[in-house]
């Protein structure tokens, strides 16, 4: 357990080198629709509901997230759902990075899924926008774009820290003609928290950076937590 849960312990830490599972690899790309398929960043979890463990990838390169679903973890299935018939693909959409959560305490039953992508800028193949959220019931059906989460590049992801209580992004940002010291100035001097940045205009989420000491002089990334989701 990280250090600020538990500060003593009686146990002793034990390091072990991962070994690959004999059967690995246990979800290869083996249909027609998966060009460029593979596992760039999506999602593994298990729900508690029906007791499955459902995975998310990209199911064809940087245009559509593709859903399977285990029993054991070793075994995998490509259930058609539906939304592109003949198809395990739940949703078409030009990106980058994406990240899907499934959120144990959402008490709304349609955002009991979330997802975030990062647009793929095709025409100057690059990622230059900010986050998209989306919600889901099932993981399946998803909702239109809610919210943009402000400027990002790509590789930026989001989770749920269920020990405070607070959804964090991770974003890679490009940080060029970005004023640090003006931002370092606005601070308060007993705390390194406290700056908003705020998303794109007309965007209804807006970020609190929080900025390392090391960062000071040299900036190369900032930590972000989101207000809202």
């Amino acid at each position: 357990m990280d250090d600020f849960l538990i500060e003593h312990t009686t146990l002793a830490r034990t390091f072990h080198q991962a070994q690959y599972h004999p059967s690995s690899p246990v979800l290869q790309s083996d249909q027609k629709w998966e060009t460029g398929a593979m596992p760039f960043s999506g999602g593994i979890w298990n729900d508690p509901r029906d007791g499955l463990s459902k995975i998310w990838y990209q199911g064809v390169r940087k245009k559509a997230i593709a859903y399977a679903t285990s029993r054991d973890g070793l075994h995998w299935e490509k259930p058609d759902p539906g939304i592109e018939p003949g198809t395990n693909i739940v949703h078409r959409f030009d990106h980058d990075t994406a990240t899907i959560w499934l959120d144990l305490e959402e008490r709304d039953p349609q955002k009991r899924f979330k997802m975030t992508l990062t647009p793929y800028l095709r025409d100057v193949h690059r990622t230059i926008s900010g986050m998209r959220l989306f919600f889901s019931p099932d993981g399946i059906h998803w909702s239109d774009s809610d919210a943009g989460v402000g400027w990002c590049l790509d590789r930026s992801t989001f989770f749920f820290n269920p020990f405070r209580k607070v959804w964090v992004y991770s974003i890679k940002w490009n940080l060029y003609g970005f004023d640090f010291e003006a931002v370092e100035e606005s601070l308060p001097e007993s705390s390194n928290t406290g700056t908003r940045l705020l998303a794109n205009p007309g965007d209804s989420v807006c970020f609190d950076v929080v900025l390392h000491p090391y960062l000071s002089g040299t900036p190369k990334g900032v930590s972000v937590l989101s207000q809202v989701l």
